[in-house]
């Protein structure tokens, strides 16, 4: 199916901002009351990687012209975008506040960022090749 990957972007996206905006809640809540208090990064990258670049990524994917010939993104490559992004927000979210007490947290957040930059390098190289003047 065309463009299902963008689909999947664009969903994600907005689950991530209602996860994110809970966190948020939550954060707020913890000036009254004791939350884990390891929450900020966590609704960092949930909120800028999870829902913002996705987004912006599935929009772009989307909307953005095609490359000449007619051809569109690669949909191998959009589809590893989305799993990169989605698989490193979910290591970084789980990994920082459960493991941040232990040494393997560092390995673990490192991994999830590191799959998380290997997503928006991806992302970014694909769009890049769309990203042309227009012809008047």
């Amino acid at each position: 199916m065309k463009f299902a990957y963008t689909r999947w972007m664009i969903k994600c996206s907005l689950g991530w901002l209602i996860i994110g905006s809970l966190i948020g809640t939550m954060m707020f809540l913890q000036r009254k009351y004791n939350f884990n208090v390891y929450l900020l990064p966590v609704h960092s990258h949930i909120i800028l990687v999870g829902f913002l670049i996705q987004f912006i990524f599935g929009v772009a994917f989307w909307l953005f012209p095609r490359l000449p010939g007619g051809v569109f993104t690669s949909p191998i490559k959009g589809w590893m975008t989305f799993i990169l992004l989605n698989a490193g927000t979910i290591i970084r979210g789980v990994s920082e506040p459960i493991f941040l007490k232990s040494d393997i947290a560092f390995w673990i957040s490192f991994l999830g960022g590191t799959t998380q930059f290997l997503g928006i390098a991806i992302g970014t190289t694909e769009i890049s090749k769309r990203t042309r003047a227009p012809n008047y």
